[in-house]
């Protein structure tokens, strides 16, 4: 915890580590997962400060675990973005 070792909690802050992300990164987050979908929001202006290319997804409603839908629309994208970045790997 932050009250207990600032310095390792800063350490552990995947913002600070946001240039050293190579490759394309996809991002995806439910509206209904209230930490993970605010983290992944805050880091996107980390990565376009460090230059990094990166896809977001947003599935409305989802929560942490994505399903009908979400799930399916999840897949597409998710094979989509390995398909269309395979080649340039």
């Amino acid at each position: 915890m932050p009250t207990r070792s600032k310095a390792a909690y800063d350490y552990a802050s995947l913002y600070s580590w946001a240039d050293r992300i190579q490759g394309k990164l996809l991002l995806v987050g439910g509206t209904a997962d209230p930490m993970c979908y605010s983290n992944m929001l805050e880091m996107v202006p980390y990565l376009i400060q460090a230059g990094v290319d990166h896809e977001l997804v947003v599935l409305p409603e989802a929560t942490h675990y994505f399903e009908g839908r979400n799930d399916a629309y999840f897949v597409r994208r998710l094979v989509t973005h390995f398909v269309r970045h395979l080649g340039s790997a």
